[in-house]
Formats: C-alpha cells, structure tokens, sequence
C-alpha cells in the first residue's frame, strides 16, 4: 500500500509544497515530531480540539505495531534460513530432499508394477501415455 499526501499552495509568487512520507519508519518520525511540539505548545498549540488523544493512540499503535513487525520479519528470516536448510536439495545428503527422492525412487522399485501406490505415501502420481506408433517414431528421428 504507498500512501502519497502532499499539499501544494502558493504564497506570494512562490509554491511550497509539503510532503507526507510514505515510508512508515519516516512518517512515525512525522508523527512522534508533531507530537512533541504540539506537548511542548500545550495549551497554545494550534492542534487543540483535532482530536489529538485519538492521534497518539493511534500513533502509539503504529509505532508498536511497527515495531513489532520488525522484530518478526527479522526472525522469519532466520527460520525461513533453517526450513530451507533442513530441506536441502535431491543432490545433498542428509537433507529431506535428498532423503525424500530416496524414498520416492525405492518405492518406485518396490511398486514398479502399479506406481500408483506411492499415492498412499502421499506423492502426487500423474500418468501419461507413451506413444510407440508411427508418430513416436517420426518424431524420434
């Protein structure tokens, strides 16, 4: 989601625009600046009556929510590291790829007369067919 907010006037010939950001880090930064100096105005500030008990709430749950999101996105990294790890690949040994395609080609073995079966095991079995006429052998050649 990109939030763009700008607001564009023109003061005695010269345009001045002021931008919101759209990167939540800068605008909580916005946010906790706008805060502080609406404190520091107290009763003078020209932000009294906007609701602004509502805007710090708010703020505050923004800010820990970002926070938050953070400190997981950081550790999903590391898991996603170690689910990806522990997967491997069917050329490594010792990982669940390698073994999987192990078990896979075993059965396939075991069950050469009806490979269906290794649908009991949970593997997906697609069957095709096999052209051995005339077309096959064009094809071949």
């Amino acid at each position: 989601m990109r939030l763009i907010h700008k607001e564009v006037i023109t003061i005695a010939q010269k345009t001045v625009r002021v931008e919101i950001p759209t990167n939540p880090d800068a605008l909580i930064l916005l946010l906790s600046s706008i805060w502080l100096k609406h404190q520091a105005d107290g009763s003078s500030s020209p932000l009294n009556g906007l609701g602004m008990e509502m805007f710090q709430t708010l703020m505050n749950i923004a800010n820990a929510a970002n926070t938050e999101m953070k400190r997981l996105y950081e550790e999903a990294k590391i898991e996603t590291a170690k689910r990806d790890d522990a997967f491997g690949s069917a050329q490594t040994r010792d990982t669940l790829l390698y073994i999987v395609t192990q078990i896979r080609d075993l059965l396939l073995v075991i069950y050469k007369s009806n490979p269906r079966e290794l649908g009991a095991w949970g593997f997906t079995v697609v069957e095709g067919q096999h052209s051995t006429g005339p077309k096959a052998a064009k094809n071949a050649g």
